[in-house]
């Protein structure tokens, strides 16, 4: 019972981070569709990825969830807006679960599929222990998360299950 509820606690937490881990789909000769890339006339970011990420893990927690929104890679903000956004995760909140992030194990670029778009996209992965305290219990797992450098800003993506269903017009479910 405890496994199941970490893994659930985590599911929630990832989606208070606002991680994807999709992984990027392959063309029919085995290749890597193209990409965005940044060139030299990108703005260069003011943070970086991994302190993005726990920028936006931590306002998540705190219920902030406009900024979370404005922080949304721009082609799924295209089928989610900012004010269902906001009230689907207020009528669903998740950041009671007592979770945060213990450490960064790992950092390294890769390019991910975007959920809910044909979108591939160089991205920063990055890999925390997440500690989560179930039932009085702390918990920790290892969780990869993407960042995306959109015009010098790091952008997120929504998890596949959450895109579908805001796509369906529906709020996703802790």
């Amino acid at each position: 019972m405890k496994k199941s509820l970490l893994a659930g606690a985590a599911a929630a937490a990832i989606l208070i981070a606002g991680c994807s881990s999709a992984p990027a789909r392959k063309t029919s000769a085995g290749q890597l569709p193209p990409s965005t890339t940044t060139t030299s006339t990108t703005p260069k970011p003011k943070e970086t990825a991994q302190d993005a990420l726990l920028r936006q893990f931590d306002e998540a927690l705190k219920g902030q969830y406009g900024p979370s929104w404005d922080e949304l890679l721009p082609s799924q903000q295209a089928f989610v807006n900012r004010d269902r956004y906001i009230s689907c995760n207020q009528s669903n909140p998740v950041a009671t679960l007592g979770a945060h992030i213990n450490k960064v194990v790992a950092t390294y670029q890769e390019t991910v599929g975007i959920p809910g778009t044909d979108q591939h996209l160089p991205s920063t992965a990055i890999t925390v222990e997440l500690a989560v305290t179930v039932l009085g219990h702390k918990q920790t797992q290892d969780v990869t998360s993407h960042e995306f450098l959109v015009d010098g800003l790091w952008r997120w993506s929504l998890q596949p299950s959450d895109a579908d269903t805001f796509k369906a017009g529906n709020c996703p479910s802790s």
